[in-house]
């Protein structure tokens, strides 16, 4: 009975000094939706399984000194097309915190001048819509992200309050890692999207004990 404890002592304490795997925290399961698009076509958290998710949040009317604008996403977006590796299937979704002025064809002609083509993308981008109850309770309930809109005289051009956010959601549908800023550095994205891709390359076989090891002891960057 020694000789097991001696084992799993000598690996609790390697793990612990050397780190020999990193990997990014299981932060939660990510939620279900089913939107429309900017090509109005129906776009469900299912279409991403098995691929590399990096979600954000904003709507159309987004002003230049709101938390996170469609042009904050969209440098985003240019940074992930150019240094994403090509082997690594990746999308991007934003969803629009304001169902009840964002329609498909809004959504289209704002996309439209950001030149995007989801058919040869190697990163595509998507910008979601939906009812105004499911998108609270994906967008508050899921990824929990609060946001309501300011009180103005003219009904139509009311401003929303958030906090920025980019969630990055694994194939499995599981958040990995949220990061609060209007535009995340490119090290830190480029380095959890390899490690998660890493992660997902050793999933099977022994490698795939090593991973679950390195996430019971926490071995976290």
């Amino acid at each position: 009975i020694y000789i097991p404890l001696g084992i799993f002592a000598a690996i609790v304490l390697a793990f612990n000094i050397f780190q020999p795997i990193t990997v990014l925290p299981r932060v939660g399961l990510s939620p279900g939706y089913a939107f429309k698009n900017q090509d109005e076509e129906q776009i469900t958290s299912e279409d991403f399984r098995g691929k590399l998710t990096l979600y954000s949040f904003s709507y159309t009317n987004c002003e230049e000194n709101c938390p996170q604008s469609l042009d904050n996403i969209a440098s985003v977006h240019e940074v992930l097309q150019q240094n994403v590796p090509a082997n690594v299937d990746l999308a991007l979704v934003t969803i629009s915190l304001d169902p009840e002025r964002d329609t498909t064809e809004k959504l289209n002609t704002v996309m439209s001048k950001y030149a995007i083509n989801n058919e040869t993308d190697t990163v595509p981008w998507h910008l979601l819509v939906g009812e105004p109850l499911k998108t609270k309770y994906a967008v508050g309930g899921g990824f929990n992200l609060y946001y309501n809109p300011q009180e103005h005289d003219a009904a139509d051009s009311y401003q929303i309050t958030f906090q920025p956010r980019y969630v990055l959601v694994d194939g499995w549908g599981i958040i990995r890692s949220k990061y609060g800023v209007s535009i995340p550095t490119t090290e830190l994205l480029l380095r959890d999207i390899n490690l998660i891709s890493e992660e997902i390359e050793n999933s099977e076989g022994a490698a795939k004990l090593a991973y679950e090891a390195a996430h019971l002891f926490l071995c976290y960057p």
